[in-house]
């Protein structure tokens, strides 16, 4: 792995975001040490102005910058989308989208307009209740459209299209472990107050509100309602882009990189009261799955890093894919061969076992050999069983490097976005338990290192 991760290259990543009548880009790189901001740009009055002309305003800036070949994530306005958080019963991952499909229709206001949707699972873990949070974003079809047209009109292809929670989400948790709650995060554009928070009670809280019509103090009366910390617990707060006059009742102020992500070598006029939507919609498209993972764009819009810069990770992905899928054609193959080898065994053993005669030491003994081998027949067929198992239950994103079945027990080495729900999913299932750490996971380039011990069900 060591050496896997040492021919990669560098991530980088670019993020748009809209903010009122104009684009704020950033491009970013990471590294061990965070995301290093390699530059930054507006793109003002975008909606009035040619595509063409603001795009190559664009391009410009991303050959300067040595990341023309990333496909950058558009970070849309929060009042441009409809954020809910359900709260759904016990169930697997692949049984979260059916549920969700079911509700979407009641979570909107848009009527019978056509609307594109995303969910993703917020919970670190399943709650105390064992109940899963999901966070459902919804915008009109034709409002994601339009953006997709204008910027393929202006010549950028888009990775995703995400919503200022996601970019904030994958802002708070660039450095690989989970913040400690409660915690909220506002930004003023205007008159407009943009909240995103998360406690153990909402795991999701996202809210753009009109100051127009309320005070500040109010508008973050609301957040810590919604947020409903613990008795007497204050909610770590950072205030991007405005000033706070008093101090808040039950808000704990606190420096905005104290929340964020540390960005590191910083150009000239940065801000990240400006710019932390598009800095982590940046870091989302070089990390996706770190925010919420989100992606209102519709399939055949979406598009991905070019391949030259990738070159060593795709070989090593297509050699992986080729490998995954001899793994998974050659069992039925293996199956029939390894019948047809054990009747000819049989076949042969009955002979020799006929042709003894007295000879009864050498009877037991082939009877002997040939139960090893029904054994080895039905151990053959448990560790098919349990490979399957794993492909079926493990999530997507989980990469395994090294499966060692024992008699009595599985040791499953690789890495996953996050490693701790992995003991929940694999005692859960039928064939193994008792699963636990046999080491602590460990933050590498690309997700958790895990090592897993899990006991065989007899």
């Amino acid at each position: 792995m060591r050496m896997i991760q040492r021919i990669q290259p560098r991530k980088a990543g670019c993020g748009i975001a809209v903010r009122g009548p104009d684009l704020v880009a950033v491009a970013i790189q990471l590294h061990s040490g965070g995301p290093r901001v390699l530059g930054h740009t507006e793109l003002h009055g975008f909606r009035e102005r040619p595509p063409a002309d603001w795009g190559e305003q664009y391009r410009a800036f991303a050959r300067n910058l040595g990341v023309e070949h990333v496909a950058p994530t558009l970070c849309v306005s929060r009042e441009e989308v409809v954020l809910r958080t359900l709260r759904l019963p016990p169930m697997r991952t692949r049984e979260l989208a059916k549920a969700v499909a079911l509700q979407v229709e009641d979570l909107h206001p848009y009527g019978v307009r056509p609307v594109y949707y995303d969910s993703a699972s917020v919970d670190p873990g399943q709650s105390e209740t064992g109940r899963r949070s999901v966070a459902v974003a919804i915008a009109e079809a034709e409002r994601i459209e339009d953006f997709s047209r204008m910027f393929s009109e202006a010549g950028i292809a888009l990775a995703a299209c995400t919503v200022s929670a996601g970019a904030l989400r994958a802002a708070v948790r660039l450095r690989g472990e989970e913040p400690r709650r409660p915690f909220a995060v506002a930004i003023q554009s205007g008159p407009i107050l943009e909240i995103y928070g998360e406690s153990d009670h909402n795991p999701c809280l996202s809210s753009a509100l009109d100051l127009g019509g309320m005070t500040l103090h109010g508008a973050m009366r609301l957040a810590y309602d919604g947020l409903e910390p613990r008795q007497g617990e204050a909610v770590r707060f950072a205030m991007l882009g405005g000033e706070l006059d008093d101090p808040l009742a039950g808000f704990d102020p606190l420096p905005a990189d104290s929340i964020l992500a540390c960005a590191t070598d910083l150009p000239e006029g940065f801000t990240l009261a400006r710019e932390a939507l598009a800095l982590g919609a940046a870091i989302e498209s070089a990390r996706p799955g770190t925010g919420l993972g989100l992606n209102l764009l519709p399939l055949a819009a979406r598009r991905s890093h070019s391949f030259a810069p990738f070159a060593p990770r795709l070989a090593l992905a297509s050699a992986l894919v080729l490998l995954a899928g001899a793994f998974f054609a050659r069992p039925p193959i293996q199956d029939s061969r390894y019948a047809d080898r054990l009747r000819d065994e049989t076949a042969r053993l009955e002979r020799e076992a006929s042709a003894s005669g007295t000879d009864q030491a050498h009877v037991a003994d082939l009877r002997q050999r040939y139960r090893w081998l029904l054994d080895r027949q039905e151990r053959a067929r448990a560790d098919l069983d349990l490979l399957r198992e794993f492909s079926d239950i493990l999530p997507p994103a989980t990469l395994l490097t090294a499966l060692q079945l024992d008699d009595n027990r599985s040791v499953l080495t690789g890495t996953a976005e996050d490693a701790d729900p992995l003991l929940a999913i694999l005692e859960a299932s039928p064939l193994v338990d008792d699963a636990r750490f046999a080491r602590s996971p460990a933050i590498g380039e690309g997700g958790e290192l895990f090592q897993i011990e899990a006991r065989r069900r007899p």
